[in-house]
């Protein structure tokens, strides 16, 4: 819904309510404008100077709780900086394009924020408002027109009382309003105070060689060594002396809780703050595709010349973090990336060195004189006999040093040899450490042990709530003294080291946990105050209990926090039934991403009360509207099939009996196949779908729940799969009789495989074109998804070219499968797909086709003619567009923002979702993606077809960018992205689609895909088997006799003969077939 005044008077929102009033469904849409109507001259009645100045007040206090960081400016605000009416705005961006003054007072951040919350006060004030009320009614009492006097006879049929009627209406419509005017978290950021390195001691050769290798612009450096040796020390110097030279840097100190989001949200503020928002941007409207967001940071960070410091990477534990810096290593340009370190992270491999991918940096302790000029900046001096038994001891490393000095400070030359003297050959910093520790007073041991408790850096007050001693601001500037805390700011903190040996010192470690937890829990809910109370507390409890889930149910309800919050519920043990009330509310508010993650965390917690579990699991598959959703849940049913069996059954039989949409059957089929829940319920449930009578039980699924039941070792006497090599033993008229009998029977008792089918029409066609074509339509109107293009392929083949039978396809009336492939028969044969034709044969036929082309420029069918005109515009054309990258070609601003959201997961789920789209999209999909393998093509020349199919969203033209940009340039990365994502998917139908990509793919890149293919041999199961033989407009094996000789056809021969050897009889004689021909009897 609309956010703004369109927003208030949705209708269709109205509309729902308005049944669940009880309104009868021919007088929905009557009572939704009736209602509107008279909700939109309240809202112009009641919007005076008093009612603006008073939602002006609450709305300026609680934008300065929301963003802080521009306070001063909001306090600065008068009812005089908002327009006269300041609900006439579709949404927030119209309200700031249209108040560029008040953007300019409190920055577009601060005028978008500000926009929502004036909506949600007047939204409440609406509600709760007597005043309000009574003129809404009002106006309906003044309302004369004939359609309320409908809505008020119904009213008093079913004897509801006028007023009660229309009050219920109103609640339930602000209520819902409300709910819908969803918090958004805004992306701010608060550069962090870096180390202070006023004690920093040079160390010229290692800051010589790290700053030359940002200048030379390496994409990662990594500084390592031990804990203590003075690795942040070093990255902070070098921060500091970058920043002379117009490197725009950045610090972050890395923590064991960091997770992708709050890496990437960090750097989205950051970029902010150096005027980039388009990762805040996409992140506030709810983006959170991992790879929409990696590349965003990509482009951004070439933009300018930035520095990141990554600080302490080692406690890192999360693999996206890992991923995320994986990315950064193979892709970033111009930038760099600094990271200190104890180990090599995880993503870093010896090729990478080889390939100066990551340059690293070992750091060693101090020589002599940087040991003597440290100790002496500590306030310790030393004679050169006792500089040296300290090298000889301590080796120059930095903590030990400053241990030593806190040890040694103000003592006399011979307390100090003494020190020296009792120094222990290993474990020097334990003991050191323990020395220290006995010399303080109680109370400073108190206080390091409660801020030793704490991950991140705190303040005072926080220490006073876990020590719970006397003067601690006190006590806090004394250990500063003595060189064992820090402090930024108002924050304190300690080195890894000195917090791990105070912290293992605590006698009652759980008791300064949830003090620590209480202490966060009473401050605001912002994502990282939510993480600490929820670790603090569940280090007391040792699970999530029910005070950490009431704590949690009373959380913002952005994207971001469900994140985080969902990321503790399957961190960690739960052991509170509180949890599914939090889970539905989540649910309740949360968008498809977070939904499908509230379905996980359900399912990874099932212990807690399976029964509850699955009964809201069935709940989300009747009730959600969403299919994906449902798709979801239903595949999620495999976690359930071994406990409650029966339960599960139970829900698929309710899905058969009445499929809503094919794409519940998948998810079924898909579930079975993935899980082999073989029980005596599943086979009925497969037969059913074999034999089911439904518009949403297709071929396909009939055939898939066969295979299924063939896997699982049964036979069903009425149906048998046909053996290709059957075919051979015909003649062709047999063969025609055979394949007439098949497509004419109104329930298959018999399955040919598909890509079996295609291949025999094919090449009868090749023998008898005219009686072949007849079929060819028959099994293309067989509501299955048909192959459709190895049909277009052979229409196109200028060796078989008939211009009459490729116009009979295309006058095919009202059915756009046949049309399209008669359409793709003349952008094959246009592209010459056929390179053993000879040449004057192509041009005369390409002619032709050129010709026929023009007649559907103006076709009556909108995506069929834009197709037409855009495959036209490609014939005009006379030079190549070289490879070179799309991305620079594009001088559209809105454009290039569409590259940088480009999804490689997307792209993929789309490719392979095929199957679930309508026919004519599934068509549509596979013509851009024929497109974007021709030299000479734009993407932006087929935006308007994807309004003419009504695909144009931001997600389609993203796919479409990606399709033309990476797999025009980068063919082979391309292939190996759905070999990634897709072949090697849990999901059946993606294992599908991604080898019909790779065989689209492979047509200008035949050598990975055939890499990969070899791969693939003996992985993959039967099915995707026939799918390697018979998928693809270049069918790379199934064309194989068709090809010029040469090693790719060795290849190919090779990767048959391999086909031809499979323990799978049908297989076996398939890709006999393509080797050898299918050679009827009476056949040349």
């Amino acid at each position: 819904m609309k956010l703004g005044w369109e927003g208030l008077k949705d209708v269709e929102l109205i509309g729902n309510i308005a049944k669940i009033a009880g309104v009868a469904s021919p007088l929905i849409n009557i009572t939704a404008g009736v209602f509107a109507n008279g909700l939109t001259e309240a809202i112009e009645i009641i919007n005076t100077a008093r009612t603006r100045k008073e939602i002006f007040k609450k709305a300026k206090e609680k934008a300065k709780e929301k963003l802080p960081a521009l306070k001063d400016k909001f306090e600065k605000l008068t009812p005089k900086d908002l327009p006269d009416t300041f609900l006439h705005f579709r949404d927030e961006d119209e309200f700031c394009t249209k108040n560029p003054a008040l953007c300019e007072k409190i920055t577009q951040e601060g005028c978008k924020l500000f926009y929502r919350v004036i909506l949600e006060e007047f939204s409440r004030y609406a509600h709760k408002s007597d005043e309000f009320w009574q003129e809404f009614i009002t106006q309906l009492i003044q309302d004369q027109s004939g359609e309320i006097e409908e809505v008020r006879k119904e009213i008093e049929k079913r004897g509801i009382k006028q007023e009660d009627f229309w009050r219920k209406l109103f609640d339930r419509y602000f209520e819902k309003l409300l709910e819908n005017i969803r918090p958004r978290h805004i992306i701010t950021y608060f550069p962090p105070v870096s180390p202070d390195v006023a004690d920093f001691v040079n160390r010229d050769a290692e800051q010589n060689n790290l700053e030359e290798l940002i200048r030379q612009k390496k994409h990662m450096i990594i500084i390592q060594g031990i804990a203590g040796i003075g690795k942040t020390q070093i990255a902070a110097k070098i921060m500091e002396n970058i920043k002379k030279r117009d490197y725009i840097t950045y610090w972050k100190e890395m923590r064991n809780v960091d997770t992708f989001d709050s890496v990437t949200r960090d750097l989205a503020g950051f970029l902010r703050n150096n005027n980039d928002s388009e990762l805040a941007d996409y992140i506030e409207g709810d983006g959170t595709e991992h790879e929409i967001i990696i590349n965003i940071l990509l482009n951004s960070l070439k933009e300018k010349q930035y520095a990141l410091f990554f600080d302490n990477y080692q406690v890192v534990e999360n693999k996206e973090i890992h991923d995320l810096f994986k990315r950064f290593k193979d892709k970033l340009t111009n930038s760099t990336i600094i990271i200190t370190t104890r180990e090599p992270p995880q993503f870093v491999n010896p090729v990478d060195k080889i390939q100066s991918k990551v340059k690293e940096e070992n750091v060693e302790g101090f020589d002599l004189e940087a040991t003597k000029k440290y100790l002496e900046q500590q306030g310790v001096e030393v004679s050169k006999e006792q500089l040296v038994k300290i090298d000889q001891k301590i080796g120059g490393h930095p903590l030990s040093l400053l241990m030593f000095a806190s040890l040694s400070g103000e003592r006399e030359i011979d307390e100090i040899d003494e020190i020296i003297e009792n120094l222990p050959e290993t474990g020097i910093e334990e003991y050191l450490y323990d020395e220290i520790f006995k010399r303080l007073t109680e109370e400073e041991q108190e206080v390091l042990e409660a801020l030793s408790i704490f991950r991140t850096a705190v303040t005072a007050d926080a220490c006073i709530q876990v020590s719970k001693t006397a003067k601690v601001k006190m006590i806090l500037m004394s250990l500063i003294r003595k060189l064992l805390v820090k402090r930024k700011k108002d924050l304190y903190y300690l080195h890894d080291l000195i917090r791990e040996f105070s912290y293992n010192l605590i006698d009652k470690t759980k008791e300064y946990h949830k003090r620590a937890g209480e202490y966060y829990s009473s401050l605001e809910k912002m994502h990282e105050n939510i993480t600490e109370t929820c670790y603090h507390l569940i280090k007391y409890y040792d699970a999530v209990n029910d005070r950490i889930i009431e704590y949690l149910m009373d959380t913002p309800a952005d994207a971001y926090t469900h994140f985080v919050i969902l990321n503790i519920l399957d961190e960690n043990k739960v052991e509170s039934l509180k949890f599914f009330d939090l889970i539905k509310r989540i649910y309740d508010i949360g968008s498809v991403d977070i939904k499908k993650l509230t379905i996980t965390s359900l399912v990874n917690n099932k212990e807690l009360d399976i029964d509850e579990t699955i009964s809201i699991i069935e709940e989300i598959i009747d009730k959600d509207e969403n299919s994906d959703i449902t798709y979801f849940a239903i595949y999620n049913l495999t976690e359930f099939t071994n406990i409650l069996p029966e339960r599960v059954l139970g829900i698929l039989n309710g899905i058969i009996k009445n499929p809503k949409e094919k794409k519940y059957v998948y998810a079924i089929l898909n579930m079975l196949q993935d899980s082999g829940f073989k029980h005596d319920g599943t086979i009925s449930i497969l037969k059913q779908i074999i034999y089911a009578d439904s518009v949403n039980i297709n071929l396909i699924h009939r055939r898939t729940a066969y295979n299924i039941l063939e896997d699982w070792g049964i036979a069903l006497s009425d149906i048998s799969k046909v053996d290709p090599s059957i075919f051979r033993e015909m003649n062709v008229e047999e063969v025609f009789e055979f394949i007439d009998k098949y497509l004419s029977a109104e329930k298959k008792v018999i399955f040919i495989n598909d890509g079996v089918l295609h291949f025999i029409l094919c090449e009868l066609y090749k023998i008898n074109p005219d009686v072949s074509r007849e079929f060819m339509k028959k099994y293309l109107k067989i509501p299955a998804s048909p192959n459709f293009e190895q049909i277009s392929e052979v229409l196109a083949n200028p060796m078989y070219y008939n211009p009459e039978i490729i116009n009979d396809f295309l006058a095919e009336e009202n059915d756009w499968i046949i049309r399209f492939t008669g359409f793709m028969a003349l952008e094959f044969n246009i592209n010459n797909e056929f390179k053993n034709a000879p040449v004057e044969k192509h041009e005369e036929t390409k002619k032709v086709s050129i010709t026929i082309l023009k007649t559907l420029l103006n076709d009556e069918d909108p995506l069929l003619s834009e197709m037409a005109k855009v495959a036209y515009d490609r014939t005009k054309k006379t030079k190549k567009v070289e490879k070179t990258k799309l991305a620079q070609k594009i001088k559209n601003k809105v454009t290039r923002k569409m590259m940088n959201l480009v999804d490689l997961k997307m792209i993929q789920r789309y490719l392979v979702a095929g199957f679930e789209l309508t026919t004519q999209h599934q068509t549509l999909l596979f013509w851009l993606l024929y497109n974007a393998l021709l030299p000479n093509t734009n993407p932006t020349e087929t935006f308007g077809l994807l309004h003419a199919a009504g695909r144009a969203g931001v997600i389609e033209k993203n796919i479409v960018q990606f399709v033309y940009n990476e797999v025009k340039n980068n063919p082979c990365d391309a292939i190996e992205i759905l070999n990634k994502f897709g072949i090697k998917s849990d999901y059946f139908m993606s294992r599908v689609g991604a080898i019909v990509g790779i065989d689209m793919i492979g047509r200008i890149c035949p050598e990975k895909a055939l890499e990969t293919y070899e791969s693939l041999l003996s992985t993959i199961e039967r099915e995707l088997k026939f799918v390697l033989l018979g998928s693809g407009s270049t069918g790379l094996l199934r064309n194989f006799r068709d090809r010029p000789e040469g090693p790719e056809k060795e290849r190919i021969k090779s990767i048959l003969k391999r086909l031809k050897q499979d323990e799978d009889k049908e297989v076996s004689a398939f890709a006999d077939m393509i080797l050898n021909g299918i050679q009827f009897k009476d056949a040349c």
